[in-house]
């Protein structure tokens, strides 16, 4: 009785430590882009719109980031994914989802998605981003004080 209790002691720490490794190597690990192409461009343009670094966000846009009052540089609280993009010349649509999430307590907790597109143009060779969805927003020169 006592070696089979071992066993079935044994035999569940060892079913733990597979699971538990098996979650761990199956963790989704960021995508980095090829920083040459329409998806890196836009990755780098809203890693630079996040770390509130518009000098780099601007260099790789076609027209100034819009000032929305706020600071909408600081969001932990969402999350980008590519659904999928599309060249035509120099012209190209990256495609992606935007999921919110919010709430005080877990009980309050909530998430919505929606999706949107990034249009590029290539200038002189680079990929630069002509238009993008809020919180990313560019403004046009016209409408820029």
């Amino acid at each position: 009785m006592r070696d089979r209790t071992l066993q079935l002691l044994v035999g569940g720490t060892l079913l733990l430590v597979v699971v538990s490794g098996v979650v761990v190597a199956t963790r989704r690990q960021p995508v980095e882009f090829d920083p040459g192409s329409p998806e890196g461009t836009v990755q780098e343009f809203v890693e630079a719109v996040l770390e509130g670094d518009v000098d780099r966000a601007e260099e790789l846009a076609t027209q100034p980031l819009c000032d929305f009052g706020f600071d909408p540089f600081v969001r932990e609280d969402f999350q980008i994914s590519l659904i999928d993009s599309e060249i035509r010349g120099d012209r190209a649509e990256v495609r992606v989802l935007i999921t919110t999430f919010g709430g005080e307590s877990p009980f309050e907790r909530y998430e919505s998605s929606y999706e949107d597109r990034f249009l590029l143009v290539r200038v002189d060779g680079d990929w630069k981003v002509d238009s993008s969805p809020w919180p990313f927003g560019l403004c046009p020169e016209e409408n820029t004080p």
